[in-house]
């Protein structure tokens, strides 16, 4: 459990969280109780929702995006789509329940012993949102069939 000292810090980075996303203009769901904001942007093609989370227990925030399921013929070829792309990226990941084939983007950073600025919250949104940006939508393509196994690997590794 928090003890009192994390759970003020963490409050204080979640307005930070807030003012990050009132600078942008953004409308956003605030759930203060459980220090989580929920938004909701449109990239170059598809629209990409954020859920912000401050872990007050951890010093964490994390940032996940659900994208959608992967069809079950082609999931154990997704995980390799999945492991293909996350060794491209630099920071944050993709993960993958193969039971389902849900996909999800995600990125968390501690700020244990530190202060959050802004600065830090805008990077990990702009990080984020341009990673799902630019897979999604092959992602997509490729769980509809409209794009193979072959043509999603080579885009990947261009």
């Amino acid at each position: 459990m928090a003890n009192n000292n994390n759970a003020k810090h963490g409050a204080s980075v979640f307005r930070t969280v807030c003012q990050a996303l009132d600078d942008r203009k953004w409308v956003y769901q605030k759930d203060e109780a459980n220090l989580h904001v929920r938004v909701t942007v449109t990239g170059e093609d598809l629209p990409m929702t954020l859920n912000i989370r401050v872990d007050d227990e951890n010093d964490l925030v994390k940032i996940h995006s659900t994208l959608f399921k992967i069809s079950e013929e082609k999931r154990v070829e997704g995980a390799l789509v999945i492991s293909a792309i996350n060794y491209r990226l630099i920071d944050g990941c993709f993960d993958y329940d193969l039971r389902d084939g849900e996909v999800l983007f995600r990125q968390v950073s501690c700020y244990r012993g530190g202060i959050v600025g802004k600065g830090m919250i805008d990077y990990m949104i702009r990080c984020s949102l341009s990673t799902i940006d630019e897979y999604n939508d092959d992602l997509l393509m490729y769980s509809k069939g409209m794009l193979s196994f072959d043509d999603i690997i080579k885009k990947i590794n261009e």
